[in-house]
Order: C-alpha cells, then sequence, then structure tokens
C-alpha cells in the first residue's frame, strides 16, 4: 500500500474544541488532539477499530463506519494514534456503552497496538457508574516491552478527563502485564489502588487526580 499525503489535521471554523484540546494536553503532554474524518484513519488502524466494534454485534445489523467522534493524537516521537467513539447496546443484557476504540500506527502507517475504553452509561451499578475503564489492550508483539502499554494508559487517561471528566479505571479482571503496568503507575503515585465489591472485594486502579 502506498503512502499516503502528508497528514493535516481538521481545524474546525474558531476551533470550538479548544477547551477539550487542553483538558487533554493537561494530562498528556507528550502528544497533541486533534479531531478527524473516517478517511483519514490508516487502513491499519481502521481495521483494527471495525474488529473491535463490530463485536458482539449481528453481521445483519452492523454498519461499518458507524462512529459518533474521530480523532488523532500526534506523538513526539512521530507515531499516531486514532480514537473513535460509538454508542453499542447488548441484546443480551439491554445496557449501553460508549466504547472508544484506539488504534496505534507508526510513521510507515503499520498498526503498533490498539485498545478500548468502555463507559456503560445504562447500568447504575456502582462498578459502572461514572467509570469509564480499561475494555482491552495490546501491543503487537514485535513492539513490547518498550513503553507503548504504559504511554496507551495514560493517553486513555488523558481522553476519558476530556470527554467525561472522569478518571481511567482499570477492569477487576487484568492479565499479569496490565497488572504490573497499573502497580507501576501506583508505585509512582500516578494511580491508586482500590477494592471493588460488597461481598467479594477485587483489586481495582483508577488514576489519581
Amino acid at each position: 500500500m502506498s503512502k499516503p499525503e502528508q497528514f493535516t489535521p481538521r481545524q474546525e471554523q474558531g476551533d470550538p474544541f479548544e477547551q477539550q484540546r487542553e483538558i487533554f494536553k493537561k494530562h498528556f503532554p507528550d502528544g497533541s488532539i486533534e479531531t478527524a474524518a473516517l478517511e483519514d484513519i490508516p487502513t491499519a488502524a481502521l481495521e483494527a477499530i471495525e474488529g473491535r466494534s463490530r463485536l458482539l454485534v449481528l453481521p445483519e445489523n452492523y454498519r461499518p463506519g458507524n462512529f459518533k467522534k474521530l480523532f488523532v493524537v500526534a506523538h513526539a516521537a512521530g507515531d499516531r494514534t486514532f480514537a473513535a467513539q460509538q454508542l453499542k447496546t447488548y441484546s443480551a443484557t439491554g445496557d449501553t456503552e460508549e466504547l472508544t476504540y484506539l488504534a496505534d500506527v507508526d510513521d510507515h502507517e503499520e498498526l503498533a497496538g490498539y485498545g478500548e475504553i468502555r463507559l456503560n452509561i445504562s447500568n447504575r451499578d456502582p462498578y459502572f457508574k461514572d467509570k469509564p475503564f480499561v475494555g482491552f489492550t495490546r501491543t503487537e508483539a514485535e513492539r513490547q516491552k518498550r513503553g507503548f502499554g504504559e504511554r496507551r494508559l495514560r493517553l486513555m487517561n488523558a481522553l476519558t478527563r476530556m470527554l467525561y471528566d472522569l478518571p481511567l479505571h482499570s477492569d477487576t479482571l487484568m492479565t499479569p502485564e496490565a497488572k504490573r503496568l497499573w502497580e507501576k503507575l501506583a508505585g509512582n503515585s500516578e494511580a491508586r489502588k482500590y477494592l471493588e465489591g460488597e461481598t467479594v472485594k477485587n483489586e481495582r486502579f483508577v488514576f489519581s487526580d
């Protein structure tokens, strides 16, 4: 696939996005965020985003490109992260979530990693209420142990602060690798550990204020 022309972030007249941009920058100073359009997203990133988006949706009900908002984050190293928001209602539970799918691409527009933020907006259980959390995060095998997973968590937190004015939480089910990242963030006072649940207590993490 030939490399497209240099990406130019889209600016809206009067730039009403400025306030959100400043909130994002406060929590993720090593990158800058702009709004994007579907045609701006490289093929590898869009395939990863659509792959997560179509999960738990009947094929006949799935509509490609059905995203509420699109963003692109330019990193100091020259790579980029694309993010796409989507509302999804699950037929099994009736719950509605707002999901934000992320896809990292390098300067050759090859996929480097991807992730997902979940915010349940219909279930008022304390586990979900006002708690955007990591639904999924993965770095491609050949790019692991370079700090991308840690960076992705910080970026996710910047997005939840920008979009919801809420910090990012972990899930209670974490891989050993994910738990090590959260433990590292807690050790740096960037996050804190807490117990989730009334009868059964499970460890969970949340970014600090």
